[in-house]
Formats: structure tokens, C-alpha cells, sequence
């Protein structure tokens, strides 16, 4: 009789304890659970993470949204510890199904069932303040006031500015290097050879001279003869693979030719494949962790836009022609540099006028959009000829010439901000 008795007030104990805990519940008007469902908008959303604080009576994400997002219509999912007799959001009735801006933070009342307990919570959805894809530039800085034409060279260790001014009987260099803190004069020379083109191999750097016949290595504030060319000319150093220097010349016939310096000799490479457009005159060559490219150029006084790549140096395609996507105006001279794992294309001529659409690939020249206004060249930025780009430690450097003084050579120094978010 006993154990009857025990048992059967155990379980009254027990069906009052869920009877209570049943009315709490119902009677509590707090916050369980915050978050969004997918939104075409605001992508990834659904993936915010958002701290319930009920005795404070806060949400908030400790991880911000993407800058640029609107966040003035989202509708948020909401679980409660109760089921709510009442809801407004910032002083008006809210229903489930209602959009909600949280551009700023929001502000939700919520009312028990039993309309005796209530509560108010900040909703803050956190979002960048600053664009992390934006590139932000100094202001220019001119490394020399005399510069006739220059060239420029990158390692894995520095940038290489030759400055050249042509004196009575030779040429006049000056040479200037940056190793990512700052701009240094390293040395002067004079030089029999005026460089045309000029690429690295092996942290060493190659250059063919005016007449396209000789290829120079610099060593010792010189430039030495290190291979010749007696049938046809080098017109171009194309980049490094494997390697090997990869050379574009035109033969006797004036027809294009690819060549090859593996560090000992140039060699003709006659089995190779080249398009039509291969070494146009005025393309730009561009050195990405996935090949060469020349882009660009002019055939027969017509600006091109053609995008011709190789992976291995021996064959080259048009990319354009290939997919059928013509996606950047036809130029020559245009400036190039792969930066933040993209291809850009600016300025360049066409018919003697500059170009003002830029350009930006994000998948090895394949397809091409507008570069985004907050990653054009600086506002003040004029594009003259000969102006260049070059890459090193996260920076991107431009090379041009002032438009009021065509002899003052400046450097525009820019730096992605997402770079520096993740080294913090």
C-alpha cells in the first residue's frame, strides 16, 4: 500500500512540475532562437550566426554582413520560449510574413500570452561599414623629373624602374627599385643599347635593344649580350615558364615567330602554334601565376581587342575568338596587371584617343565585366603613353607620366582593403 501511495505521488509531483513549467513557458515572452532564411539580395545571409542575449535583451552578429548589401527588406525567422499575444517592431504591430529594415537597429516588443510579461529587444544586424574589395590609393610620388621613356621589371624580391635619356652618343639609365618600402635610386649607367622590351627569368632581368637583335642581361650597372639573332628580330619578351624566356620576332618574311632562351641559347621554336594576331604591335604583355598573355594591339593602324594566352609558351590561342566573348574595347598599349587573383585592363588607344573603359577578369581572361568604380585608377590619374603596372606584396603600383609635364615619371601606389582585414 505504501509503494502505491509513493508512486502515485510521484507522478502528481511530476504532472504539476509540467504543468507549471507549461504555464512559464507559455507566459514567457522572450526570444529563442534568430536568424534568415536565403535572400537573393544579401547573399549568405543564411549563414550569420546571431547571439540571443535574454537578459539584456539583445541579438546582434558578431560576424558582419558583406558591405554593399541592403539590408532594408528581410524577413527574419523567430522562435519563441512562449507563443506571443503581441508583436511590434519599432512601435507597430508586426506580423511574421512583414519585411523588416535593418539598416539601423531594431527595436521588438513582445507580449505573453497571459498579457502580463513582456519584453523589449535590440535587434542589431552588424554590417562592414567599409568596402573590403575597395583599392585605396597615396598620393603619387615622382621618382624622376627627366625621364625620356622608361621600362619596368618585377622580381619575386623587387620592382626595377630603368629610366632611360638618350645622350649625344649613348643612352642615360637610372635605375630604381623598390623592395615594398619605398622608392631608392640603385645606380646610373651609360649603355650603347637602348631596351625595347624587357622581362625576368630567374630573378635575373633580360631585355632585346632597339634593333631586336641582341638579347641583354643586366649585371654589374651594365647590359651584356648573353644571345643573337642574325635572320629576323626580337620584337618582344613575352615572360618566364618553365623556366625558359618565351620571345616573339618576325622572320624575313616579316611573318611572326616564337622563340625560346633556356639560359643558354635563342632557339626558334617552328613547331609552335600562333594565331593571326600573335605579337600584334602595341599588346601588352601580362605574367599571371596561370600563363603569358598579350592583349591587345594593332593590325593594319586598327586596334585590336584580342586576348591570346599560352600555358606553356609553345601554343598560343586568341580566348576571345575561341569563346566568342568580346569583352573589352578594342586598344593598344593598354595597362595590364593580375591583382587579387584578376586580370585588368586600362585605359590604352584606340585611333590616337584614350580609352576610359576598364576592364576586369576573374577567370584567366575568359569573359570580361567593367571594373567596379570603387577599383578604378584614382580620380586624378591620366593616362599617358608608356604607362605601365606592376605587382608586389599585395600592392599595386601604376607607372605614368604627368599630362602637365611629359618628363615627370610618378608611381601611383594602391592596396586592396581586404588584405589588410586579414592580416589583422
Amino acid at each position: 500500500m505504501r509503494h502505491i501511495l509513493a508512486i502515485t505521488l510521484f507522478f502528481a509531483i511530476l504532472l504539476t512540475s509540467c504543468v507549471q513549467s507549461d504555464v512559464v513557458l507559455k507566459s514567457s515572452p522572450h526570444i529563442k532562437t534568430f536568424t534568415f532564411k536565403s535572400h537573393k539580395e544579401v547573399p549568405g545571409i543564411e549563414n550569420i550566426q546571431f547571439t540571443v542575449d535574454t537578459i539584456n535583451c539583445l541579438i546582434y552578429n558578431e560576424d558582419s554582413v558583406s558591405y554593399g548589401y541592403s539590408l532594408s527588406k528581410l524577413l527574419p525567422y523567430i522562435t519563441y520560449t512562449g507563443s506571443p499575444k503581441e508583436i511590434k517592431v519599432n512601435n507597430v504591430s508586426w506580423s511574421t510574413q512583414d519585411s523588416i529594415d535593418f539598416s539601423q537597429p531594431v527595436s521588438m516588443y513582445i507580449l505573453s500570452q497571459n498579457q502580463k510579461n513582456e519584453a523589449t529587444y535590440t535587434i542589431t544586424v552588424n554590417q562592414h561599414s567599409v568596402n573590403p574589395d575597395e583599392i585605396i590609393w597615396k598620393e603619387p610620388t615622382v621618382i624622376n623629373s627627366n625621364a625620356s621613356s622608361f621600362k619596368v621589371a618585377t622580381t619575386t624580391q623587387a620592382i626595377y624602374v630603368f629610366v632611360c635619356n638618350p645622350q649625344a652618343t649613348n643612352y642615360q639609365y637610372i635605375v630604381y627599385s623598390n623592395y615594398g618600402s619605398g622608392w631608392s635610386q640603385e645606380v646610373s649607367f651609360e649603355s650603347e643599347y637602348e631596351i625595347s622590351s624587357i622581362a625576368t627569368l630567374q630573378n635575373h632581368i633580360f631585355a632585346i635593344n632597339q634593333t631586336g637583335t641582341l638579347l641583354l642581361q643586366f649585371d654589374q650597372n651594365l647590359w651584356t649580350t648573353v644571345g643573337t639573332l642574325t635572320e629576323g628580330t626580337m620584337t618582344t619578351l613575352l615572360g618566364n615558364l618553365q623556366n625558359t624566356l618565351w620571345i616573339a620576332g618576325k622572320n624575313t618574311n616579316n611573318e611572326a615567330i616564337l622563340l625560346s632562351y633556356d639560359g643558354n641559347q635563342i632557339q626558334q621554336n617552328t613547331q609552335s602554334i600562333l594565331p593571326n594576331q600573335f605579337a600584334l604591335e602595341g599588346a601588352t604583355t601580362l605574367q599571371t601565376p596561370y600563363g603569358l598573355y598579350l592583349i591587345g594591339g594593332e593590325q593594319d593602324g586598327v586596334a585590336q581587342n584580342c586576348i591570346i594566352s599560352s600555358d606553356n609558351g609553345y601554343y598560343w590561342t586568341n580566348i576571345l575568338n575561341q569563346t566568342g566573348k568580346y569583352g573589352i574595347t578594342p586598344c593598344y598599349e593598354p595597362i595590364c596587371a593580375y591583382y587579387d587573383h584578376s586580370i585588368f585592363v586600362m585605359n590604352g588607344f584606340n585611333n590616337g584617343q584614350v580609352i576610359t573603359d576598364n576592364y576586369v577578369s576573374n577567370n584567366n581572361g575568359y569573359s570580361w565585366s567593367l571594373i567596379d568604380s570603387y577599383q578604378q585608377q584614382p580620380s586624378t590619374f591620366s593616362f599617358q603613353k608608356g604607362a605601365c603596372a606592376a605587382v608586389l606584396n599585395d600592392n599595386l603600383y601604376l607607372f605614368n607620366t604627368q599630362a602637365s609635364n611629359q618628363k615627370a615619371l610618378e608611381v601611383w601606389e594602391g592596396r586592396i582593403r581586404r588584405v589588410d582585414f586579414i592580416r589583422k
